[in-house]
């Protein structure tokens, strides 16, 4: 059985994967998350002195972890916007928007296109991420099913971040303004999120 690949996503995923910027954008990306994880390890010997200590160094190191998946989580964050703020927005500064709207596909078959070509974009970071994450987990002593759930979580994250930036695409005219409404919207829904919390705590 013949799978139908959406156009969008096979145009998209085509002009992805034939720019380099995609493979800048992986190196980038993976020197990131090694700064990260050797900054963190980098500090655990510090305050331990030596890994010859009489402490338990292996505790601390639990905490790779968290730190490499936050720093992954805001990567993300901050990529997924300006992936998908451009999308729709980008469509009309190129003035092709009119001509997407006479094809055959329907208005939310091209929201839907757009925002599994963001995530789709986004896996190929997550997954090129694995082998450092992988290494924090056998070092780290953690189970894989929290590896899992954590993948599952970025994933979601990324289509709520896409969802966001299409939106604010739809409703701009220029990237940049749709940029920066995306970001606004993203403070907005994050800062009444933690805003309880930081009240209870206060």
């Amino acid at each position: 059985m013949r799978i139908q690949l959406n156009p969008i996503v096979k145009k998209d995923l085509k002009v992805t994967a034939r720019s380099m910027r995609l493979s800048w954008g992986l190196f980038a990306y993976e020197a990131i998350l090694t700064m990260a994880f050797l900054l963190v390890l980098l500090i655990i010997q510090e305050d331990n002195n030596s890994f010859y200590s009489s402490s338990n160094v292996y505790s601390d190191l639990v905490y790779l972890f968290p730190v490499i998946s936050i720093v992954q989580v805001c990567i993300v964050a901050l990529i997924v916007p300006i992936i998908t703020a451009s999308s729709i927005s980008g469509e009309k500064e190129r003035q092709t928007f009119d001509i997407m709207l006479t094809t055959c596909m329907s208005p939310l078959a091209i929201v839907v296109g757009k925002v599994i070509s963001a995530v789709l974009r986004i896996l190929f970071f997550v997954v090129g991420s694995l082998p450092i994450m992988a290494l924090s987990f056998v070092v780290g002593g953690l189970k894989w099913s929290s590896l899992f759930y954590y993948v599952l979580a970025v994933i979601l994250l990324a289509i709520f971040s896409g969802s966001i930036g299409i939106l604010c695409s739809a409703f701009s005219r220029k990237s940049i303004t749709a940029v920066i409404l995306s970001f606004c919207v993203y403070f907005v829904v994050y800062g009444l999120t933690f805003l309880p919390m930081l009240m209870k705590l206060f």
